[in-house]
């Protein structure tokens, strides 16, 4: 019997392919590239979101575009990668 694999990201994952993978750290519970945005309750109990203007335009986090180019020519000529259909022993289908 094989074994099950949870992860399809073999070799790479979401943060290969940024040149500054870092603005995804977990500082204090939170993600540091949202620590621009803090909430806070009022003395008139009502929440207020404040937000800083980041300094160009986007997320925030820069796609290192030469690698993803680099990483689909290596890959072009391969079979294009199909979802794994996970099932039980009953055959019924088990997604989360």
């Amino acid at each position: 019997m094989a074994t099950a694999q949870m992860h399809y990201n073999q070799g790479a994952d979401l943060l290969t392919y940024l040149v500054d993978p870092s603005v995804f750290n977990v500082h204090n519970g939170y993600v540091e590239a949202l620590q621009g945005s803090q909430c806070f309750l009022s003395l008139s109990i009502e929440i207020q979101l404040l937000t800083t203007v980041a300094s160009g335009p986007g997320l925030g986090i820069e796609v290192d575009e030469a690698l993803v180019r680099e990483a689909a020519s290596k890959h072009a000529s391969e079979k294009a990668w199909r979802n794994v259909v996970w099932t039980g022993p009953d055959g019924a289908l088990q997604e989360w």
